[in-house]
């Protein structure tokens, strides 16, 4: 795949993860073209359902913004006000509960988080520690095999946390674009690495120590070969 492929697959899979931008105001004012009773077992309406909670609560943050963005304290009741009249609208038009709208606010468009973040952070992680196995292996002995192995179990863990670190700052980043809008604010709680920490740390551990037990295994430890090579130049 070329660089402008990538580039291609990723803007698609941004632009089709967006929020719709025709329905969102910074005066709380709700559209929805659709007006019926949903049904919760189809899954086209569960999908209007999880839109219709995303941009109420987009529509909650803006208008919280135009009163103050930097004093909760202010802005908190406006927030308050339109979150809890948006609510209500959607129960009115469309018969859920308000903790169907709840449930509704963690669904995710699954296949663009992974496309996004998770393939991408997942393929940086496993480049990373494949680097750094290959740079260990060289660094040791044959008969160092023992406290390479102990340095490459002590780094993977490391790899893995500083993996999912980046992983967490490039979601919050691409959950900003989504949304169009910077200000991400309470929707930080709902992006999947934050729901889901722990889960996400076992898996960016279990590839990580995959890809170095695989290199480890494959690589022969050059240091002392290398070494005599440098001694025999110098001489």
């Amino acid at each position: 795949m070329t660089g402008r492929t990538a580039f291609a697959v990723a803007l698609s899979v941004l632009v089709c993860g967006c929020i719709d931008s025709s329905r969102v105001n910074s005066t709380c004012t709700w559209s929805d073209s659709l007006h019926r009773r949903l049904d919760l077992t189809q899954r086209a309406d569960r999908e209007h359902l999880r839109q219709d909670a995303e941009v109420a609560n987009e529509l909650m943050v803006r208008a919280g913004d135009v009163h103050s963005r930097h004093r909760p304290d202010i802005e908190r009741p406006y927030r308050d006000a339109c979150i809890t009249a948006l609510v209500d609208t959607i129960i009115a038009r469309h018969g859920v509960t308000r903790a169907q709208i709840h449930a509704a606010e963690r669904d995710r468009v699954w296949w663009a988080d992974f496309l996004a973040v998770f393939l991408p952070l997942g393929l940086l992680g496993a480049f990373a520690v494949d680097y750094i196995t290959r740079r260990v292996c060289r660094s040791f002995e044959p008969d160092d095999r023992v406290i390479a192995t102990v340095s490459i179990v002590l780094l993977v863990p490391v790899i893995a946390l500083l993996t999912l670190g980046v992983a967490n700052f490039w979601e919050f980043a691409v959950e900003g674009w989504r949304l169009r809008n910077e200000h991400v604010s309470n929707r930080a709680f709902f992006i999947p690495i934050v729901v889901h920490g722990w889960i996400a740390y076992f898996v960016s551990l279990s590839i990580c120590a995959s890809v170095a037990a695989a290199r480890f295994t494959r690589t022969p430890l050059t240091g002392n070969s290398r070494r005599s090579f440098a001694a025999r130049r110098v001489a």
